[in-house]
């Protein structure tokens, strides 16, 4: 059996589930490799096996993986990382192909494979340099039963490495979708491996990839003169020869409603969803995300886009940005309508903000005027409502040009500062080792980038490096700021400030951009827990240091977006702690996206939503995806909250969490494709922690490391009583068990949860792994009879195969035209 695409529907197919767009990312080429492989592959008999740091293996692999249905895993020389050996472990394949020598692949990674992962069948294909591997692979693809017509000539080498490969992995997913082998040569000539090759499979037809500057006239004449014939696929970029790659597999028959972005800055993403993107039969375009407006790539893709069922876009934010997502959403979904600007007291871009807001009366409309507002923090009145025009952004950052750099003696940049004097490190703001510079409120950005903060001074020794000299007043980075284009540094605190003590009700901000605001762990750019009754609608609240909002009682938050946030997206509470006043809060059709990208602990506090102590919590048709760090998380003596029609995908962690709570509704929500590098028990689809008396019904839950746990601890007793999980009912769900074993796991000494916590799993359907013997976990692993006769759990469920497709809530997740125009 060949590889089983996983059994996702386009979205415009998918019964409740509308038309959206799939993020699949990971700071570590590993990391995204395994993501990649579990959002596409269910299940399959061979595995591919390549070195992360270098490209030319997996890029002669890419049609041998392609051809067998194989995803390309990406690992470290001498180790198989924690989330790649769990991908192998969940796949269990039958074959796994190393690519390249031990030089490449250690013997010690074939060790893990026989002795930890009971992986022994292997086949290495490794020669003597790139160019004898590419050969190898071109044999193994011959055996296979691949193209022996036909070969695509890349540039293999190059003394820049950076430069070597754009033209080459343009045409990766084109080769695995044809198992065309690809073989390798330099500018200047083709290697004896490559001409015995092009002998030993009788091909005819030699396709080079790039123009002469990849592979000159000359290097593509002496295969000519050998008697191949011989063509050129190039554009004037790598952008462009993408583009006409693409133009090359559309009349080779790949799916047009299928389209796949590829960063054009890094080699690894486009080669791991190269074989699983000819799978899918896509077309697969490599961009410039810094770059992508009004591109070819971008012309390209708008021009179709009423036609396109499915759009996947593999990369980090910093690879691309998720404004790239955002303008493929807006150009299928439309725009929202601008607001109602009539009667307003409209400031320009440039004018003190609070000044104007203190010469009116509290209830004032105030309309922010087009364009950026920087450094302004505003402190509302009850009443006040804040609408901003077309392309109004609040901006916490200062910027700086070029010239107010200079370089240092040591190579290094420096340039002058704001004197700040920042609050000293909270030991309750977790953040990980050798990251704790993070927890400090100021961030350096160029361009789309968020720098990375060194610990030290004489740390700042790499490229995207810098350090805030908060005793010299100066900042140091490593690069040339003008390799970044624009330079900004966060240093407001907070956009708008519910004042704690003085209960500012019934404020109203929409339309409007917040950016780049240095706030504190816990703090939010819109700080509004001590506000009652606020709204917030049609808002972008992106790139800020910690929680781009804190809500307060009463609170209604409504299609907006919170994205790229270094703590978490949104967090809070419905109470107003000075008083006890609650009210319940809304969270409704927002998208919440990439929040947690600094090192902070998620454990403690970071990633997507989190709330804690909240009456009748509503979050609801909310699209939470790619966080580092789990999807919504309900923490801490919640009532009565009802999470329901969410789409929750691509975190890292758990999808939904439950904990230390009660009353809970978890609805008709799809769950897919979340904890990649999670360990333990951790990665669900479904957590549910010392919780009591929770509904989880109707929801679709695939491609999760654990679909759902239910996981009773040793907590202390809470205000109402025992925390422990009893009166789970688990009914009417879709449930793929992907690895690990869905069900009830007690780490307390309270045992006697098993028998009787009235813990029940009633009329679900699972698509499972036939003959596997450990499909549940009850206090140890039971089959699906055991899982009836013994346990009496879902007598009247339905298990069918893995690679069934799944069924979507009718009444689920629809994506509208969120985020402001």
């Amino acid at each position: 059996m060949v590889g089983a695409l996983a059994p996702l529907a386009p979205a415009s197919a998918q019964s409740g589930a509308h038309w959206d767009v799939r993020r699949v990312g990971g700071d570590e080429a590993t990391i995204l490799s395994a993501a990649v492989s579990n959002l596409t592959t269910v299940d399959a008999d061979t595995v591919v096996l390549a070195r992360a740091d270098n490209y030319p293996d997996a890029l002669a692999g890419a049609p041998l993986a392609g051809l067998l249905g194989a995803p390309i895993l990406l690992t470290e020389q001498d180790e198989l990382p924690h989330h790649v050996f769990t991908e192998l472990d969940r796949l269990r394949p039958e074959l796994v192909i190393l690519l390249g020598g031990t030089a490449a692949l250690s013997t010690s990674i074939e060790d893990q494979l026989r002795d930890d992962l009971s992986l022994f069948n292997t086949l290495r294909l490794g020669g003597a340099t790139r160019f004898d591997t590419a050969a190898l692979i071109a044999d193994e693809i011959a055996r296979r039963g691949g193209r022996t017509d036909r070969a695509f000539l890349v540039r293999g080498e190059h003394p820049e490495p950076v430069r070597a490969w754009p033209d080459a992995v343009a045409v990766s997913t084109l080769a695995a979708r044809s198992g065309t082998p690809i073989l390798l040569a330099a500018n200047d000539y083709v290697p004896s491996p490559t001409f015995n090759a092009l002998e030993a499979h009788g091909i005819n037809d030699v396709i080079v990839i790039g123009g002469p500057a990849a592979l000159s006239h000359e290097s593509a004449g002496t295969v000519g003169d050998a008697g191949y014939n011989v063509s050129r696929i190039a554009g004037d970029s790598r952008f462009a020869t993408s583009l006409e790659v693409a133009d090359r597999a559309l009349l080779e028959g790949a799916d047009p409603r299928n389209v796949w972005l590829v960063t054009g800055g890094n080699y690894a993403d486009a080669l791991v969803a190269s074989p699983a993107a000819a799978r899918d039969n896509a077309i697969v375009l490599m961009i410039d995300g810094a770059h992508w407006e009004n591109s070819a790539a971008q012309s390209f893709l708008f021009d179709r886009v009423d036609a396109v069922d499915q759009v996947t876009v593999i990369g980090s934010p910093d690879s691309i940005p998720p404004s790239v997502d955002r303008d493929i959403v807006v150009a299928r979904t439309g725009t929202p309508a601008a607001p109602d600007t009539s009667g307003g007291v409209r400031i320009e871009a440039g004018r003190n903000i609070q000044s104007v807001v203190d010469a009116n009366p509290p209830g004032t409309h105030f309309v922010l005027g087009s364009g950026v507002h920087r450094m302004q923090s505003i402190r509302p009145r009850t009443g006040d409502r804040f609408t901003g025009e077309t392309g109004a952004v609040l901006n916490g950052a200062m910027p700086y040009d070029h010239a107010d750099f200079t370089q240092m003696a040591d190579g290094r940049w420096e340039a002058p500062a704001p004197a700040e004097d920042p609050e000293p490190l909270d030991p309750k703001w977790e953040v990980e080792p050798g990251h704790e510079r993070e927890a400090y409120p100021n961030e350096l950005w160029g361009g789309h980038r968020r720098l990375d903060h060194a610990n030290a001074l004489d740390m700042v020794d790499a490229p995207g490096e810098w350090f805030y000299d908060y005793a010299g007043d100066r900042i140091v980075m490593f690069d040339n700021p003008r390799s970044y284009g624009t330079i900004e540094l966060s240093v407001n605190p907070v956009a708008f400030d519910a004042v704690t003590g003085q209960s500012v009700a019934d404020v109203i901000i929409e339309n409007v951009t917040i950016t780049r605001y240095a706030n504190n762990p816990t703090r939010g750019a819109i700080e509004a827990s001590a506000g009652r009754h606020w709204t917030v609608r049609n808002v972008e609240v992106i790139e800020n240091h910690a929680i781009g909002m804190k809500v307060g009682p009463g609170m209604e938050v409504r299609d907006s977006r919170f994205i790229r946030n270094g703590q978490m997206g949104i967090g809070g509470s419905d109470v107003d702690f000075l008083d006890g006043y609650k009210s319940p809060v809304v969270i409704s059709n927002n998208e919440v996206a990439h929040n947690g990208e600094l090192r902070f602990v998620w454990q403690w506090e970071a990633g997507s939503i989190k709330f804690g102590e909240t009456i009748g919590l509503e979050i609801t048709n909310n699209w939470v995806h790619n966080h580092r760090g789990p999807g919504p998380w309900i923490d801490v003596d919640c009532q009565d909250t009802l999470i329901e029609g969410n789409l929750v995908e691509f975190n890292l962690e758990n999808g939904i969490m439950h904990e230390i709570s009660r009353n809970g509704v978890i609805r008709n929500n799809i769950v897919r494709n979340n904890g990649v590098t999670a360990v333990g028990d951790l990665g669900s689809g479904l957590w549910i922690s010392n919780s009591q008396d929770v509904l989880a019904e109707g929801n679709t839950i695939e491609g999760n490391r654990l679909p759902i746990n239910a996981q009773s601890s040793t907590v202390d007793h809470g205000k109402d009583g025992e925390r422990i999980v009893s009166n789970l009912l688990v009914r009417d769900n879709d449930i793929r068990i992907d690895y690990l074993a869905p069900g009830l796991r007690v780490t307390s000494d309270d045992e006697h949860l098993y028998q009787e916590g009235n813990n029940r799993f009633e009329s679900n359907t699972y698509r499972l792994r036939q003959g596997w013997d450990r499909n549940f976990f009850w206090g140890q692993f039971y089959t699906v009879d055991t899982w009836q006769d013994d346990l009496g759990h879902d007598l009247d469920g339905e298990f069918i195969p893995l690679t069934a497709p799944a069924s979507y809530p009718e009444n689920g997740f629809a994506l509208n035209a969120i985020g402001t125009s």
